[in-house]
């Protein structure tokens, strides 16, 4: 009976997860190309939403969240561009 409800907080829980981490590595990897400006801005938001004296643990929190935002961001641009992109190729390769 409980088995309907505990997917649908798995699907959330790992659809948040997947958002945090996939915007997590593309904010860190165009930072190590010196592309600086998200991981910048996400940490002075970050820092300014909680403050200095905040703790580390509310920090982590707040720059974790904009991760997740700038990877729906990003996924949000790129979904139509691939779409477009390979639907057209995808003809190429039809199924059997």
């Amino acid at each position: 009976m409980a088995m309907p409800t505990v997917l649908k907080v798995i699907s959330v829980v790992g659809t948040a997860a997947m958002l945090w981490v996939g915007g997590s590595i593309v904010v860190h990897s165009l930072h190590t190309l010196h592309l600086s400006w998200p991981h910048e801005l996400i940490t002075s938001i970050a820092s300014a939403v909680t403050g200095e004296g905040a703790s580390a643990t509310v920090s982590w929190i707040a720059t974790a969240f904009l991760d997740a935002v700038f990877g729906f961001l990003l996924g949000s641009i790129l979904m139509p561009v691939v779409h477009v992109l390979l639907v057209p190729i995808g003809v190429l390769f039809p199924e059997k």
